[in-house]
């Protein structure tokens, strides 16, 4: 960078100081508007993503409360959502599929049967694209025998 700047017959004169401070002032504000950005990039995904967190919960709790009432997780699964998509891979093993599939619930059951009716135990995982989102775990008593109520 040239430092003096050559007008009329030699006379050298000093490089406007303002212009300089001009060019360092938008360099300033470049870099802060770049990093703010990526603030606000960030701050969105955070909210998306608590968004879904906090839907997920909710259905958490509907469907504890559902399989309470019926102490049977496919039953449930259909009063919370619509049209659930259900996988039985074996007895104790479901996975539930929301029906715009973006949930995914893996739930283990295990049934403990008494004299005096059946404990059921529901371990719940929701998971999105393959990552844990929320687990859960309820149980519900059914009395008689393992008669739901009516």
């Amino acid at each position: 960078m040239i430092s003096l700047k050559t007008v009329n017959k030699g006379v050298r004169r000093p490089i406007n100081l303002f212009l300089a401070e001009i060019i360092i002032a938008l360099l300033f504000f470049s870099i802060s508007g770049a990093v703010i950005l990526q603030v606000f990039a960030a701050a969105d995904i955070k909210s998306r993503k608590s968004g879904e967190l906090e839907s997920v919960i909710l259905c958490a709790q509907t469907l504890a409360e559902a399989y309470f009432e019926s102490g049977n997780i496919v039953e449930a699964a259909k009063i919370v959502w619509e049209n659930p998509e259900i996988n039985t891979t074996d007895g104790s093993n479901t996975e539930i599929y929301t029906a715009d599939g973006k949930i995914c619930l893996n739930a283990s059951e295990q049934r403990k049967k008494t004299s005096a009716g059946e404990l059921c135990e529901l371990n719940m995982v929701f998971s999105s694209d393959g990552e844990e989102l929320y687990a859960l775990s309820c149980s519900a008593y059914l009395p008689d025998g393992g008669n739901a109520y009516e």
